[in-house]
């Protein structure tokens, strides 16, 4: 079963990068991590590259038993993005990683209408989301975790210039769903991680153009990850 999830990964990745275009656009879909955090003063760090030109980190913690931390944050030509969340995190007997999360997002984005960089439209956006994750973690001797997240929430914008000649700068709102999927693999610390992300925002005001032309709907991310926790012990 492992091994099908691992091939279907690297089956995947090169066909979503090759329908993927440059970034310029107000919103993408965000390379959060998916930490599956399961004791106590659990660390966890990542940080990595995605195919629409971005960089991007988080930092998940756990201060308690069943208790995350996780903050994030992107770069991309035309936009930013930060993330900030609380959550609950276990480890079930079947050994698998259940969290659950609440949070804040943040950013702004730039999208031009041709390759003269004139000025289409800027905004800036806010999330209030919740984000449900399941997987498993340090399975086999690739030390593979795996696992999936899905993320939805509320959706506000400003857009600040014009959109055409005959709109004036507004507020929007609409709804926000995130789908996501990855694989990490390498040794009980350090490992290698592949994920990919789906966003569809559906809008809550009627006929507004936001939602239809000013984000993505797929991402693709490759990251480094560093993972410490009490019960890993060097060797």
């Amino acid at each position: 079963m492992k091994t099908k999830i691992l091939h279907t990964f690297l089956i995947l990745i090169p066909a979503g990068i090759l329908v993927l275009v440059s970034s310029c656009t107000i919103y993408e879909p965000q390379m959060v991590s998916i930490p599956l955090i399961s004791v106590k003063n659990e660390v966890q760090l990542d940080a990595g590259v995605s195919a629409l030109g971005g960089v991007y980190g988080s930092v998940a913690f756990a201060p308690a038993q069943h208790v995350a931390l996780q903050v994030y944050g992107a770069v991309y030509p035309e936009n930013t993005n930060f993330q900030g969340a609380i959550g609950y995190a276990t480890k079930t007997k079947s050994d698998l990683n259940f969290e659950i999360y609440g949070g804040f997002g943040t950013g702004k984005g730039t999208k031009y209408t041709d390759d003269n960089s004139t000025t289409y439209s800027n905004a800036d956006y806010s999330i209030y989301f919740v984000q449900a994750n399941i997987g498993k973690t340090n399975q086999g001797s690739a030390h593979l975790d795996y696992g999936f997240g899905f993320k939805a929430g509320t959706f506000y914008a400003s857009i600040k210039d014009n959109l055409y000649t005959t709109i004036e700068p507004y507020n929007t709102n609409g709804i926000l769903i995130e789908p996501q999927a990855f694989v990490r693999l390498g040794g009980e610390r350090f490992k290698v991680g592949f994920q990919m992300n789906g966003t569809k925002i559906f809008s809550g005001t009627v006929k507004d153009p936001l939602f239809n032309e000013f984000y993505l709907p797929f991402n693709f991310g490759l990251s480094l990850n560093y993972h410490f926790a009490p019960s890993i012990k060097k060797k």
